[in-house]
């Protein structure tokens, strides 16, 4: 299937340094003189893009000037993280991103005809979730340890869901797999299958805290593993990821992100504004409500992270073979 244009930036240079982008460049210190275009590669009223029209709305204020969001949906989130590649680096063409834009789809996908890491670059990582794994209620399963036994004892019969193939809640079911040498059935759906595991359809699922804690709160499921570092406040019983897969890094991000060649001052601008919206009641409020961790951290920093990321599941991927069209 062909997702993407198979068009390629076109530049050319100056005396052998300046690229010619074919606009006029404004002064950094004059930005931001009008809008800003922030491009969600999500469907409206995606938890994506909930996020970031609350991000967009604080952020803009810190700078003086409305951000317009545009949803551009599509390859999972592949097509507009290929729109703002193309974009003029002047600081109007943002993206608001997720991980698996730049840590897995490089490694997944034949025929992205853009590269993430070469053609855009980082501003700050905003939000920080996680992924739990869930059992059937009438599994014999308390803990992840009894999870391992029982596929170690029964290969193949655990079939587990998840938001589709390639997704992180897909890896982090190949991660713990392949890792510790159980054999589990990928089921792969549109969308977290919660209600086909409270049937009884599927025996566990794995998928995001903020889909599934509820169902796990009132006992229609039994929450058994978090990829998170730290302890989830409310279900304190679920046990940690880190704890089994030591160095493992199981988790749901999002952040902004610009054109290769944008003026770091405008880069500053933009993260000093992001790290505005995420000190304000709230987008800390709705942070708490999910059980997510803020961060507003540095380009260097979310640089850092991508790069390793970007290791640890191109070799989960090379090993198991996986690969989209």
């Amino acid at each position: 299937m062909k997702y993407f244009s198979s068009r390629r930036r076109e530049f050319s240079v100056l005396l052998g340094t300046s690229p010619l982008w074919g606009y006029a460049q404004e002064a950094p210190d004059k930005y931001p003189s009008k809008p800003i275009r922030l491009i969600v590669p999500n469907g409206a009223s995606s938890s994506t893009d909930t996020n970031a029209r609350l991000f967009a709305k604080e952020a803009s204020v810190a700078l003086g000037q409305p951000f317009v969001i545009e949803n551009k949906a599509g390859a999972a989130g592949n097509i507009g993280s290929e729109f703002v590649a193309r974009s003029a680096p002047d600081g109007y063409t943002v993206l608001y991103g997720f991980n698996s834009i730049p840590t897995i789809s490089p490694h997944l996908y034949k025929k992205l005809t853009y590269d993430f890491n070469a053609d855009l670059m980082p501003v700050t990582q905003l939000y920080v979730g996680s992924y739990v794994l869930a059992v059937n209620n009438s599994m014999p399963i308390k803990n992840f340890e009894e999870f391992v036994d029982f596929a170690k004892k029964n290969p193949g019969v655990i079939s587990y869901g998840t938001d589709g193939t390639g997704t992180v809640s897909n890896l982090c079911g190949e991660m713990i797999s392949s890792t510790l040498g159980i054999k589990l059935t990928h089921i792969p759906y549109k969308e977290t299958p919660v209600v086909d595991l409270i049937s009884g359809n599927l025996q566990a699922l794995i998928g995001p805290l903020t889909t599934i804690q509820e169902y796990v709160r009132r006992g229609q499921m039994r929450g058994i593993l978090s990829t998170r570092t730290t302890p989830i406040p409310a279900l304190p019983q679920v046990q940690l990821l880190p704890t089994f897969l030591p160095g493992v890094s199981v988790a749901g991000w999002q952040a902004i992100f610009v054109p290769k060649n944008t003026p770091s001052p405008i880069i500053s601008r933009l993260q000093m504004a992001f790290k505005h919206a995420l000190n304000s009641p709230e987008v800390s409020a709705r942070i708490k409500m999910v059980d997510g961790e803020g961060v507003g951290g540095t380009p260097q920093q979310l640089t850092e992270i991508i790069s390793r990321e970007n290791r640890q599941w191109r070799d989960l991927i090379l090993k198991i073979g996986l690969k989209i069209d």
